[in-house]
């Protein structure tokens, strides 16, 4: 949406954003003890290699969105003019690459004469085209007519690097030069997603997908793709291995589908010294991925299998724990999307996850950015990726919505994104059930994945307290002959009492009495200080999903310690007291305030309501927490519970959940033991 801002005011907004973003940028630096980044340096700067926190890929990116708008602000007509003539800037790094010019020139300076002479170029043309690269901060003219690498131009130094730029250069941009144009506007093309009316297809005059034309008539670009992609797996492939919990799995095999080199599943590896790995691509690229691993990764390779494998065809192994694919479904229409999908499915079990990470194109209407900026900080790379896949395949890049209607027929539904600062994302697919009601809920629970990780145990690392909302139900209120509150009050609980689904029992300690109370909980995305409670738009973009817990409470104990006016934080604090579900999308539940909550006990329901009955709604909740203490990105809110809150021992079941219009959501679905616990702790009156 434009911003209503004077022309004025925007800049000197620009201006303020640009300051904190550098603040923050240089906290982030002296945390590391690194130095700020300096463009003339040839090292590789650490925090290019390192997982960024969310605050400090939004300072970058607000750095990069506010000088993007700046400058349109300042001179449309330059911006424009400069758009325009651009492929001149391609042009000349095509060159430049090809002759292998930041190998070259490595970390020392050469003249044009001797760079001329290294090149095959002449001077006079060579220095040229290097101006102008200079000029965009690609390479750096250190004396007259001499030249070196700066931190950007030294990324073209490597093989990786050096194919990802020929790849896209020389065998993307022309067929997008060449053929967009008729593809967009020839009648019998304009309307059709089939494979034939590419611009590829219709520049190359064939029928033969990308791949198979490479392979027939260009193997130097079909061999090259391999390593080009292995420079996206070096950009991508750390933010992958760190944004997924594989470093939680216990065991079990991932399988690489389409994983050429394994550059970004060799991440996975070292995250996790107990994981397997099936490595799958054709069998030229599985020859070449397992001379890659004797030669770069004698250390890890007796846990890889190379496996050759056409994702068209079945899919050879079964039960994996884990199918990942990277940049794979964007290269193909929804139909061979479809298959490609339905071979996995038809592989996976109901313990087995999808993964299918590429980059996801932003919103244009609605993102984090704060005005003036655009809502996406004017990040354009999704949109040139997704604009590379129809110019090559006649496909796009997908959002989860995308990918759900593709699979929901196969019977998988996306169940989570996971993605760092940037486009990058994981999209987290399992088997789901299109139809449920409660008659099936024991079925499903015990038909719902159980991975050998809690995907929600990410939280755990992450998140600094728990909140538990008090009295927010009247009903609750009077079972339990308590004060209804004037404002919201709220108690704290550890992170040590959370208990993830399938790791084991509720624990009753001694000589106490421990009633269950099913909660609605909220799961923060973004900070929070000081909000209003008017401010429901701010308030809900914080929040990052829900979950459903049951807050254990040792009764007794707490009854005791309010008598004597004590704290009674223990009596909600022991460890396994706070079971909670699986993470639930903030889609999945669009109107919090009208969810049913429900939990049962030996089969025998006990709570049963609304969340409508809440007496403090979301904002005034986070409104009063928020004026006390900050909420933190992956902090949980426990609401408050409904009525019916009662005991339970040794030996019972709970079984929990929450539905929307009738509807069970799955990833709510929660089924807990309890136990007594042995030793410990001993309540006494």
């Amino acid at each position: 949406m434009p911003s209503t801002m004077s022309p004025l005011i925007q800049l000197r907004e620009l201006h303020a954003y640009i300051g904190d973003a550098i603040n923050v940028l240089e906290k982030e630096c002296s945390e590391h003890n690194d130095p700020m980044v300096d463009v003339h340096s040839t090292e590789v700067h650490p925090r290019i290699t390192r997982i960024l926190s969310e605050e400090v890929g939004n300072a970058e990116k607000t750095i990069f969105g506010a000088a993007t708008m700046l400058q349109a602000s300042l001179n449309p007509r330059t911006v424009l003019r400069d758009k325009i003539l651009s492929y001149h800037i391609t042009n000349a790094l095509q060159v430049v690459n090809a002759k292998g010019v930041a190998k070259i020139l490595g970390t020392g300076k050469v003249s044009a004469k001797d760079l001329a002479g290294a090149t095959g170029i002449n001077p006079d043309k060579l220095t040229r085209i290097m101006r102008l690269l200079c000029s965009n901060l690609i390479f750096c003219k250190v004396e007259d007519d001499v030249y070196a690498n700066n931190a950007v131009s030294i990324l073209l130094a490597s093989d990786e690097a050096q194919a990802l730029v020929g790849h896209c250069l020389e065998d993307v941009n022309p067929v997008g030069v060449s053929g967009l144009y008729e593809a967009l506007t020839k009648v019998d093309l304009k309307d059709s997603f089939a494979l034939s009316a590419s611009p590829f297809a219709i520049t190359k005059r064939t029928e033969l997908s990308v791949f198979d034309y490479w392979k027939r008539h260009e193997p130097h670009a079909f061999y090259r793709f391999p390593k080009a992609m292995s420079a996206h797996a070096e950009y991508d492939g750390f933010a992958a291995a760190k944004a997924f919990p594989f470093a939680d799995m216990s065991g079990g095999v991932i399988v690489d589908v389409g994983g050429s080199l394994g550059q970004t599943s060799r991440l996975f590896l070292e995250e996790n010294s107990k994981i397997q790995l099936v490595l799958e691509d054709m069998e030229p690229v599985v020859r070449a991925a397992e001379e890659h691993w004797t030669v770069n990764h004698p250390d890890l390779i007796s846990r890889v299998t190379f496996q050759p494998c056409d994702f068209f065809k079945t899919q050879p192994v079964k039960g994996a724990d884990v199918y990942y694919l990277q940049n794979i479904i964007h290269d193909w229409t929804d139909e061979d999307c479809v298959k490609i999908l339905e071979n996995l499915r038809d592989a996976m079990t109901t313990e087995s996850r999808l993964i299918i990470a590429g980059v996801v194109p932003p919103s244009l209407t609605k993102g984090p950015a704060p005005r003036p900026l655009l809502p996406n900080y004017s990040e354009s790379f999704a949109f040139c990726s997704d604009l590379q896949m129809l110019y090559m395949c006649n496909s796009r890049e997908r959002t989860a919505a995308d990918l759900d209607r593709l699979m929901n027929p196969l019977g998988v539904k996306v169940v989570k994104e996971w993605k760092n600062s940037g486009s990058f994302t994981l999209t987290e697919c399992m088997f789901c059930y299109t139809t449920l009601n409660c008659e099936y809920v024991d079925q499903l629970i015990h038909t719902i994945s159980t991975i050998t990780m809690s995907s929600f145990a990410q939280f755990a690392r992450n998140s600094r307290k728990i909140v538990g909302i008090g009295r927010n139900y009247a009903d609750h209120i009077k079972e339990l002959n308590n004060v209804r509150p004037t404002e919201p009050f709220f108690f704290v609980k550890p992170m040590s009492s959370l208990l993830f689904k399938n790791q084991g029992p509720v624990l009753l300690p001694r000589g106490v009495k421990v009633h269950y109370e099913v909660e609605l909980a909220i799961i923060m995305g973004k900070e929070l200080k000081d909000v209003r409670e008017s401010e429901t738009d701010r308030i809900y973009d914080a929040i990052a999903g829900y979950a459903v817990g049951i807050d254990m409470t040792a009764r007794n104990m707490q009854e005791q310690n309010k008598k004597k006016g004590l704290p009674w934080a223990a009596a909600k604090g022991f460890d396994t007291f706070q079971p909670i579900s699986d993470f639930i999308p903030k889609e999945k539940i669009p109107d919090p305030h009208n969810a049913e909550l429900w939990l049962t006990v030996n089969d025998q329901l006990k709570q049963q309501d609304n969340t409508n009955l809440m007496l403090f709604r979301i904002p005034r909740l986070l409104e009063h927490i928020s004026g006390i203490m900050k909420l933190e990105p992956n902090d949980i809110i426990l609401t408050g519970t409904p009525k019916g809150v009662g005991p339970v021992v040794h030996g019972d079941v709970m079984k929990a959940g929450i539905r929307v219009d009738g509807k069970e959501i799955a990833e709510g679905l929660m089924e807990v033991k309890v136990e007594d616990r042995q030793g410990g702790y001993e309540f006494k009156l």
